[in-house]
């Protein structure tokens, strides 16, 4: 189990939140932690732990797969598209 947290990408969580329209606030909310964790663990800063990583996949309707992929996401995110 542990290769999800060895695998992590941010990236693929900030473009996960983005792409369903929730704010840092608004996940952080739903995962009963604080903004200031969220936005530390997108920013690479903190680990995220494996349970927290099921719930978010299963919060945003991703598999966990999915936050392990390693490529680099490029271009404007989903906020500067509606802005």
């Amino acid at each position: 189990m542990k290769k999800y947290q060895e695998h992590f990408n941010p990236e693929m969580l900030i473009l996960a939140r983005q792409s369903r329209g929730i704010t840092q606030r608004e996940l952080a909310s739903m995962l009963s932690v604080s903004p200031g964790w969220l936005s530390k663990v997108e920013g690479g800063i903190k680990e995220l732990p494996e349970e927290r990583l099921f719930r978010i996949a299963g919060l945003l309707d991703y598999p966990p797969e999915f936050f392990t992929n390693s490529k680099h996401v490029y271009g404007p995110g989903i906020n500067e598209m509606f802005y």
